[in-house]
């Protein structure tokens, strides 16, 4: 698998996370930083999260994109975006619930996700 990296993209209440390779608890510390950094700005409008070049995720992976949805639903009233198309990775999100927090695209984008705001 191709070692995992994390892209990150912000413009005042718009916010895109890009996971790029296998993302695991290496990854996880700088993701949370800026989980709350999201928390502590500017009132976020919408999230999106791009797993279309994601080949793996790991648990810690999935609790921090579980705090994320959780903030999103309780905080802010807003229903993030997840685009991903790898079947096994849809599987796991749905077999987390994260289906319930975030709104799963599973179909290729014309465009690659992109904030309105950027």
């Amino acid at each position: 698998m191709e070692p995992g990296k994390i892209l990150v993209a912000n413009r005042q209440t718009s916010y895109l996370l890009k996971f790029v390779g296998d993302i695991r608890v290496t990854l996880c510390a700088s993701l949370n930083r800026y989980i709350e950094g999201i928390f502590h700005g500017e009132r976020a409008k919408v999230i999106y999260i791009d797993m279309l070049d994601t080949q793996g995720v790991d648990s810690t992976t999935l609790g921090l994109l579980v705090k994320l949805g959780k903030y999103c639903r309780e905080v802010l009233d807003i229903r993030p975006i997840i685009y991903c198309t790898e079947p096994g990775l849809i599987r796991t999100l749905e077999t987390m619930s994260i289906d319930e927090l975030f709104d799963i695209i599973s179909t290729e984008p014309e465009k690659p996700p992109t904030p309105p705001d950027i």
